[in-house]
């Protein structure tokens, strides 16, 4: 199922990267709400297992037609010394949503994870609607037709690629074996291996802000570096295998994660003309996107070989600081 809603996402964001060429990001991301709020009550109403890999389908491409567009969108209604703040400020609903479920999922009885996907699938109506009647931003159509390598008109734009896709890997590897390796490594509860989660939403729901403002203020390479660097330390942190330093690894992380994140969109909108910014940022995340479908088997092979989740999460590590070692070769500030 997880395979499903991450190869979804990815072909959601070829599809964006195609459909950009003609159509509005806004309508774009309206669009991926629509499939998002489907997708979810799909999954709420699931009486078997097509049923949730088509719900699983419906929300990764979803999440891609949401994701994706939003720099674009913002980029023709926020100032460029404001953001990296507001695109923080949308990727912080990651993390309340993930807060959310983790509350949710602790209702009692066996069905409580349909009660998380209707709860969440409620919320995403009334985001949709709001999104209908508010979100008209000014066009960005300027006589150009988007280009399909958008992103190559970015100054620098290996690194930037790389290092995203780098950090996809890092991330994923992290926080899909967090639990795990709490529980067996470890040897926490499967509540208490629960509570990494909700410290990694509370960190997200905040990090983006945190980090995407101080991208603002120093520059996008300062923000994008500080985020991959300062994640590659969590794992390390994690392995300690102790509290605080376990719930403290999966905070940090959640922190960065959501403000490198930030940063990294919040270049792509400074650096591209309006009509590039979501093609090029379609790119980035297609590789983002790759890195992220292969980074847990890559993690599950290591784990399966060494018998334990240390190589997993070194290899993390390293990714990670290599990442935030391309990201040095950035801009200093953007030309827009």
């Amino acid at each position: 199922m997880g395979t499903a809603n991450v190869g979804a996402y990815l072909l959601g964001t070829i599809g964006v990267l195609v459909a950009s060429v003609r159509i509005e990001a806004a309508q774009i991301l309206k669009v991926g709400l629509g499939f998002s709020v489907v997708g979810m009550f799909l999954l709420a109403t699931a009486k078997g297992l097509p049923q949730l890999a088509i719900g699983m389908l419906c929300a990764g491409a979803g999440g891609a037609a949401i994701f994706v567009p939003a720099p674009g969108i913002l980029r023709s209604i926020v100032p460029l010394s404001k953001r990296g703040l507001a695109v923080g400020a949308v990727n912080g609903g990651i993390g309340l949503g993930m807060v959310l479920a983790t509350l949710l999922s602790r209702w009692r009885g066996e069905e409580n994870w349909r009660q998380v996907w209707f709860t969440l699938g409620c919320v995403s109506v009334v985001v949709l609607l709001a999104t209908l009647v508010w979100l008209h931003p000014p066009s960005v159509v300027t006589g150009v037709r988007p280009r399909l390598a958008a992103l190559r008109s970015a100054p620098r734009w290996q690194p930037y690629l790389a290092g995203y896709v780098l950090f996809g890997f890092g991330y994923i590897a992290f926080i899909t074996y967090l639990p795990a390796a709490l529980r067996d490594g470890a040897g926490f509860s499967p509540r208490h291996a629960a509570n990494a989660f909700l410290a990694l939403g509370l960190g997200v729901s905040v990090g983006g802000v945190a980090l995407g403002r101080l991208s603002d203020i120093f520059g996008r390479r300062v923000g994008i570096a500080v985020g991959y660097g300062g994640a590659s330390l969590c794992p390390v942190l994690a392995l300690t295998y102790r509290e605080p330093w376990a719930w403290l690894s999966a905070l940090a992380f959640g922190m960065l994660f959501c403000g490198a994140v930030a940063a990294v969109a919040a270049h792509a909108a400074d650096v591209l003309a309006p009509q590039d910014v979501s093609p090029g940022f379609a790119v980035v995340t297609i590789g983002f996107g790759l890195a992220q479908a292969i980074g847990p088997q890559l993690g599950g092979w290591l784990i399966d070989r060494t018998g334990g989740f240390a190589a997993t999460y070194m290899a993390a590590s390293a990714t990670l600081a290599l990442a935030a070692i391309l990201a040095l070769f950035l801009p200093r500030r953007a030309p827009n």
